[in-house]
């Protein structure tokens, strides 16, 4: 896919709006000293060409319960290519969304290197991971091997705040 072509307004206004999505397009004008028309207009045709793809929140995840975090290695079985990593990937996804005791699947990622498929996962209880490693995992014909990483302190976490030089 090309890279797009942005001048330096279109750069303020992803800025900007990367800290505070929810900024009012008035107060965003104000903020950068161009018209609101000229903003507005700006962030459709950002959402139209596919820069902007939606509005984010950022979520305290202790809050709601998720007291762990972990990523998860997953080495696929070899034999039918990416596509056959991608389709797990999804299917993982798509089952950890059904099955209760299982931990969120926020991300899933296929990776290069010793492992095919990178997870991220919120854990509320630890029998949560359990199900899904021992009782779910294990069980997937197409997973050969997987590699835990529980984390022990986030240092950081990108929350979609972008800045340009």
């Amino acid at each position: 896919m090309p890279s797009i072509s942005l001048d330096e307004l279109d750069l303020k206004i992803i800025a900007s709006l990367s800290e505070n999505s929810r900024i009012p397009i008035t107060a965003l004008s104000e903020m950068i000293g161009v018209p609101r028309t000229t903003v507005a207009s700006r962030i459709e045709k950002l959402r139209k060409l596919g820069v902007i793809e939606g509005y984010t929140l950022k979520l305290n995840y202790r809050l709601l319960g998720y007291n762990y975090l972990a990523f998860i290695l997953i080495k696929a079985r070899r034999g039918k290519g990416i596509s056959n990593q991608i389709s797990l990937a999804k299917r993982i996804k798509r089952d950890s969304e059904k099955g209760k005791g299982f931990p969120w699947v926020q991300e899933a990622h296929v990776i290069t290197g010793d492992y095919d498929i990178l997870l991220k996962v919120r854990i509320r209880e630890w029998d949560e991971l359990t199900n899904f490693l021992i009782r779910y995992l294990a069980r997937l014909e197409e997973v050969e091997h997987s590699l835990t990483l529980l984390t022990l302190t986030t240092v950081y976490e990108e929350n979609n705040k972008l800045e340009f030089p």
